[in-house]
């Protein structure tokens, strides 16, 4: 993990989302110990993200924004894994971490690790880390269909370079931004330490528990009151929870987006989402035990 944010590289990757595929060209350069990353697509509606440590941007050219406030989840390049104490003990309560062998990826020698999961509520994941550098070139993530092991989702390098130095000069922005309208992230994160949440999962998946919330900054549309964030350590869901429209047309059922699983329901006069890579069984036992927290 340390390696990943020591050098400058530069790269092209493709990301595979069911039937969907997407280019994107990528350089990364440390000055003074902080990363900068600059990602443009090559496929699709042209999109630029910019990375400084945590902070992310987004320009969209063609629809005239500039988005700020973007969380280090809304890169298209995976990330490393986080680096705090007791992190892998924890993810190895809900994973099996196993030596694959050898592989090769963009003409690479790298080595395959599986992470397996224990039980049927998250997906299984294998990465391919280049054994000079320890860069991810890699990440597959699969599901069970039946009796067999099906890749649903993946992104992996077709060319990377290592250079010495990349030049500054070169993760300016590619698109004039002066007329690029900017929209901030509608949401703020709320501490846990002075502020009482309005809603809980009372049975949570094994191995899940609250990493955030956040709740709008302004009154007004979204209806959503309140965003609550759950984790094993590797799979994510959000749980998206709002008053029930008087119009009616709120979503309630199952759905698919790509890699994605939906799932919405009413709970009395409100409305919860839950979005997620992860089984519709993990979301249905979040959705059935979300209650709201009675004040005394």
């Amino acid at each position: 993990m340390e390696s990943v944010t020591g050098f400058d590289y530069e790269g092209v990757f493709v990301l595979r989302d069911g039937d969907s595929m997407e280019s994107y060209h990528v350089m990364q350069r440390i000055e003074d110990g902080v990363v900068h990353e600059k990602i443009v697509s090559l496929s699709g509606p042209y999109r630029e993200f910019h990375r400084r440590d945590e902070q992310i941007i987004c320009l969209l050219p063609e629809r005239g924004l500039q988005l700020t406030g973007l969380s280090r989840a809304m890169s298209p390049l995976p990330g490393p894994f986080p680096q705090e104490q007791g992190y892998y003990d924890r993810l190895e309560s809900n994973y099996r971490l196993e030596l694959l062998g050898e592989g090769r990826v963009a003409g690479r020698k790298c080595d395959r690790v599986g992470i397996l999961p224990r039980d049927d509520y998250r997906y299984a994941k294998e990465l391919c880390i280049d054994r000079q550098y320890g860069v991810l070139l890699s990440s597959r993530k699969y599901l069970e269909a039946g009796e067999e092991t099906v890749e649903f989702k993946s992104a992996e390098f077709v060319r990377i370079e290592f250079p010495d130095n990349i030049d500054a000069s070169r993760l300016e922005a590619g698109v004039d931004t002066e007329n690029l309208k900017a929209r901030q992230r509608n949401w703020q994160m709320v501490d846990d330490g002075t502020a009482e949440a309005d809603w809980r999962v009372s049975k949570l998946p094994p191995g899940f528990e609250l990493t955030g919330r956040s709740q709008p900054m302004a009154e007004g549309s979204p209806r959503v009151i309140e965003h609550l964030m759950y984790s094993d350590g590797l799979a994510s869901v959000s749980l998206f929870v709002g008053e029930v429209s008087a119009e009616g047309g709120s979503f309630t059922g199952r759905s698919r987006q790509r890699s994605i699983n939906v799932m919405g329901a009413v709970h009395g006069d409100y409305h919860v989402t839950a979005v997620g890579e992860v089984p519709e069984r993990t979301l249905e036992l979040m959705v059935n035990n979300l209650e709201a927290v009675s004040r005394r």
